[in-house]
């Protein structure tokens, strides 16, 4: 209400001042000052100011002195103007009038407003103006133009070739569009303008314009980029949510697309890195642009890849043994997905479930998808090998060696053997020794056996059967 009363108190100074200035301030024709419920696609129009004017500046706008709509400076007066994309639903419209004369002097003339009729439907369709529909050999750079539509305050644009998106974007308040890049050669392109308001799109399908490409002299064989940055498949890692991917080749335009039914696609991004947080399969054309602006075209190299779920790999089995080089480790999982496998995540991974040679000591293995998103790892537990055994003793009582006897190694501290029977090497039963017990002393029914090779056979707490062999030297 103040900012009202402030412009009415404008108005009044500036009719006050009209007399001094005769006739030549412009009069509003249409709309009548203060109507209201004007039609949003209006032309307005004024009267012409006096011969002794040399220049002529028109605002308009949302608010008073506002030029968010219009603001024009010419040298011959302008008696009426259209506002191409239309003016805003159920605002006051204000329009203003600054005079030149001759000598320089400006008149500031009167002020006039009216008000704009809300919405009362979605608009209706438009179509293309250029090209016109069945347009025939149509320039590849060419840029897309339609007709305003009352009411609309944004469109949406599709383009498609044979079911194909090529451009599909919301658009905004606009009547034109270049292409994001040439369209292709000899090709007929479809193209769907949607226009909308915050009551929705027109209600009825628009119909399309169709339109045919012309022919391009260039050869894009020298000029189309490789791509061998993007896998075949990519993973869709859980903990993101999403599937992150850089294309690494460097050039002029990058498009991604979604695939759907019958190799439906869908333009989602046009940069070189994306990330896609859905599964299923995904087309990446790289280009090159090649020519000048009146005859270009993009040299384009296309990849179809899928993104799948990345689950952790499930790690069956970890079988443990040793032998005269250290341990060896096999790692089985459920599945051949290609994981990959380690001891020390930090220092990389490999394609090899197998690990052998390795210092007596504890592990933990690692297994990683083959997308490098999920980890899985288990701790394990070696089994009791014949390395484990003594390979010899010497019993002359001389306290070194005297018994032949079962130690824990040190990375089995916990791996005891329940019994162990001792034999000869023609498998006669000899002796019979506990796991906790001093060991054998080389003797049968008290009397000493001769230096030969013996064989054992153990049973661990776990059940486990190891057997082998040792020398006995005197």
């Amino acid at each position: 209400m103040k900012k009202w009363l402030t412009y009415g108190f404008l108005i009044v100074l500036a009719a006050l001042a009209a007399p001094a200035q005769g006739q030549t301030c412009p009069s509003l024709i249409y709309p009548a000052p203060e109507a209201q419920d004007i039609p949003v696609d209006a032309s307005i129009s004024w009267t012409s100011p006096g011969d002794n004017i040399t220049g002529f500046i028109v605002s308009i706008g949302t608010t008073p002195g506002g030029v968010d709509i219009l603001t024009n400076r010419t040298s011959s007066p302008i008696t009426g103007y259209t506002p191409e994309l239309g003016l805003p639903e159920d605002r006051w419209i204000y329009i203003s009038f600054i005079l030149i004369r001759v000598d320089g002097s400006q008149i500031s003339c009167p002020g006039f407003r009216f008000r704009t009729a809300p919405f009362n439907r979605p608009p209706d369709c438009t179509r293309l103006t250029v090209p016109r529909n069945g347009a025939d050999e149509v320039a590849l750079s060419d840029e897309l133009r339609w007709a305003y539509t009352p009411r609309a305050t944004g469109y949406r644009v599709t383009v498609e070739s044979q079911g194909q998106v090529l451009y599909a974007s919301d658009v905004g308040n606009v009547l034109s569009v270049n292409p994001p890049g040439p369209w292709p050669a000899n090709t007929a392109l479809t193209v769907t303008i949607t226009p909308y308001n915050r009551l929705g799109p027109s209600p009825a399908p628009c119909a399309p314009d169709r339109f045919t490409t012309g022919a391009t002299s260039i050869d894009c064989e020298p000029h189309r980029p490789d791509i061998t940055s993007v896998p075949e498949e990519v993973g869709l890692c859980q903990d993101s949510g999403y599937a992150d991917l850089m294309v690494g080749e460097v050039a002029d335009g990058y498009n991604w697309f979604r695939l759907g039914p019958d190799d439906q696609q869908t333009l989602i991004g046009t940069g070189r890195q994306i990330q896609l947080a859905e599964t299923g399969w995904y087309r990446l054309e790289v280009y090159n642009h090649v020519g000048s602006i009146n005859e270009g075209v993009n040299c384009s190299t296309f990849r179809d890849f899928r993104v799948l779920e990345a689950n952790p790999p499930i790690i069956r089995d970890v079988s443990v043994n040793r032998d005269a080089d250290g341990l060896n480790i096999l790692v089985q999982t459920a599945g051949n997905q290609g994981y990959e496998y380690s001891l020390s995540p930090d220092s990389g991974f490999q394609d090899s479930p197998y690990f052998g040679g390795l210092p007596l000591q504890g592990y933990t293995v690692y297994v990683r998808d083959p997308f490098g998103c999920e980890i899985s790892e288990q701790q394990v537990a070696r089994n009791l090998s014949p390395a484990d055994f003594p390979a010899f003793f010497t019993p002359n009582s001389d306290g070194i060696n005297d018994f032949w006897k079962f130690e824990p190694p040190p990375d089995l501290s916990e791996a005891y053997v329940e019994t162990i029977r001792i034999f000869d090497r023609y498998g006669n039963f000899l002796a019979q020794v506990s796991g906790d017990s001093p060991g054998w002393d080389g003797n049968f029914n008290g009397r000493p056996l001769p230096p030969s090779v013996y064989w054992f056979e153990a049973i661990s707490l776990r059940s486990e059967v190891i057997r082998g062999y040792f020398a006995l030297k005197r």
